[in-house]
Order: structure tokens, then C-alpha cells, then sequence
């Protein structure tokens, strides 16, 4: 008994110590979620007034912050990177940075809403890989499920991190193509934290009916929101929640779930709304890989609708506020 014991002692001990080393190996600075030290860095010296966009995929590959910097003179930051991350940590890691005339946009995907994703929290996936790269994003989890989630993930984690030191480390790495080498890497963005890598690729299409939404919407995102929304305020800030870019085909296949949760959220939610979801709503050939991706075109109209609402929301456009400022 004490021998097996000893045994079960020992290969935990070693299977710890493996995962220990593997996670040991210094991270690769190109990889996509490395993004999130450069945004980090662009949000804590942009000072204030500032804009900050905030979300998952669908604000990075489809909303312009060099846009909104040259068009409002100001410095913005596009935080999105990816909806795995989960709302929670989204708004967490924005939340000491900002200041007064601060201009905050918030755009989370649908699946957000949904109880049965459980994004609120993030998938252990994302967060893993957004710890290794950044560790200092720890002090940002502030939910059990946060760690849960991190911690199941570790042992796959592990594997593909074991995978790299091998096809990498050791020179047995397939060559891939160039575009394909470009999806992974840091220069995918530009310095205000915008995806721009894909706007000159050839559109790989997001296939058709894979993306239904159901409507078993949960509204602890919107009480958090609402929480985020009122500490915001408090410090100057203005706050703005924003529907995401949808492609036009899986609108008209989820139209009903989503004019559910626009009802719902016109209810619970106590931020300022930029228009509708059918605002955001645009042509399939606009998107790139997925029904949130906007290639360069969409992105362009998107930004452009985000600016118009935001300025009849606000009823004077900041250049002439900043004129009248200065007169």
C-alpha cells in the first residue's frame, strides 16, 4: 500500500514537474494573443480623455481605431481580441485605466448573452494563453470560474506547448504558407490595436447555417455591465454599448433570438445604446473568416455608422466641442 502510495506521490510529482518545464518555455512574441501586451501598454500611456473599445474578435477585425483616433483627435485603443476571453475579464482589464472624458464603446458578440456558452467567464483556452503571455493579467480575474476554467485547461495547454518546443525549438516545423504564417503573429495589427493583417488576403468565406443562436439568453453580463458602466461614470467617463457586426445571412436566421435579446437588453441594461442590431448588420462579402470578421471595406462602414451614432448620442461631435472648448 505504501509502495503504491509512493508510486501515485511520484507520478504526480512528474507529471507536475513535466507540465512545470513545458509551460517554463519562453513565449514567442509574434503569436496573436502576444497582442495583449501592446495593447496593454498603448492603454496604460494613452492618459486621458482617451476612446476605448472594448469586446471580443468583432471589435478588433471590425471596428477602426485609427479611425476614431484621427477623426476625434484623440488617442484610441482597441482592447478586442478575442470572445473567449470573456466579458468579465474584458471590462476587468480596462477598468483602472480609466479617466476622465474618457469615451468608452462596448461590443460583445451575441454568444456573450448566452447561458449555454458561459463566456461571461471566458473558455480556459483563451485565458491560458493570454496568462502566458501577459502574467500581469492575473490581478485581472476576479471569479472562481476565471480559474476553474484556466486550470482544466492547463494539460492541453501543456501538449501544445510541448508541440511548439519540438516543431520549433528543434527545426521540425512544416513550412506554411506566407498568409498563413501571418493569421498568428503581432504584425496581424497596427498600433492602435486594430487587425489589418487580413485586408489584403483572399476572403476564405465563413460557410453557411454553423452559427445558430439560441434564445436562452442570461443577464449577468448586463448587471456586470451596468456595475462597469455606473464606476465608469463616476470617474468622468462616458459609456456606450454597441451591437457587433453581423453578417446579413445568419441575421436572417437568428433575427428572432436576436430582436429577443434586444428587447431584454433595452429593459436590463443601463448604458447608452448606438443604434440597434440591424444598425450593424452587413453584406456576407464584407466578412472575412467568421460572421464577426470584417474585412477592410466593412470595417470602414462600421466605423463610420459607429461614428454617427455615437455623435447624435452625444449631439455635438468632439471637434466642434473641442472648438468651442478652445473659443
Amino acid at each position: 500500500m505504501k509502495k503504491f502510495l509512493f508510486n501515485i506521490i511520484l507520478m504526480a510529482f512528474l507529471v507536475a514537474g513535466g507540465m512545470g518545464v513545458i509551460l517554463y518555455i519562453p513565449p514567442v512574441e509574434k503569436n496573436f494573443y502576444a497582442e495583449i501586451l501592446r495593447k496593454y501598454d498603448h492603454l496604460h500611456q494613452s492618459g486621458s480623455p482617451k476612446i476605448i473599445l472594448i469586446g471580443g474578435s468583432n471589435i478588433c477585425y471590425g471596428v477602426s481605431a485609427r479611425q476614431l483616433s484621427e477623426y476625434y483627435h484623440l488617442p484610441a485603443v482597441n482592447m478586442g481580441l478575442n470572445g473567449g476571453l470573456g466579458l468579465r475579464l474584458m471590462l476587468s482589464q480596462v477598468r483602472p485605466w480609466i479617466g476622465k472624458g474618457d469615451i468608452i464603446v462596448i461590443s460583445p458578440e451575441y454568444e456573450q448573452f448566452l447561458g449555454a456558452y458561459h463566456l461571461l467567464d471566458g473558455q480556459g483556452s483563451s485565458l491560458a494563453e493570454v496568462l502566458y503571455y501577459s502574467p500581469e493579467s492575473l490581478q485581472y480575474l476576479d471569479s472562481i470560474s476565471q480559474y476553474k476554467e484556466t486550470v482544466k485547461y492547463l494539460p492541453i495547454f501543456a501538449q501544445k506547448r510541448l508541440g511548439y518546443l519540438v516543431n520549433h525549438r528543434f527545426g521540425f516545423r512544416k513550412k506554411l504558407p506566407i498568409d498563413k504564417e501571418k493569421l498568428d503573429y503581432r504584425q496581424a495589427f497596427n498600433a492602435y490595436g486594430d487587425a489589418t493583417y487580413h485586408f489584403n488576403l483572399p476572403v476564405p468565406g465563413f460557410g453557411k447555417g454553423n452559427y445558430p443562436l439560441p434564445d436562452n439568453f442570461d443577464m449577468a453580463p448586463a448587471r456586470l455591465l451596468n456595475q462597469f458602466s455606473q464606476e465608469a461614470r463616476l470617474k468622468g467617463a462616458e459609456v456606450y454599448f454597441a451591437y457587433p457586426g453581423y453578417a446579413q445571412s445568419e441575421y436572417n436566421k437568428n433575427r428572432k433570438s436576436i430582436q429577443h435579446l434586444e428587447s431584454l437588453l433595452s429593459r436590463e441594461l443601463e448604458l447608452k445604446f448606438l443604434g440597434k442590431p440591424d444598425d450593424y448588420i452587413f453584406s456576407d462579402e464584407l466578412f472575412f473568416d467568421t460572421v464577426y470578421h470584417l474585412g477592410q471595406k466593412g470595417t470602414q462602414l462600421r466605423t463610420l455608422r459607429l461614428m454617427d451614432k455615437l455623435e447624435s448620442e452625444r449631439g455635438i461631435s468632439y471637434q466642434a466641442q473641442s472648438a468651442n472648448e478652445k473659443g
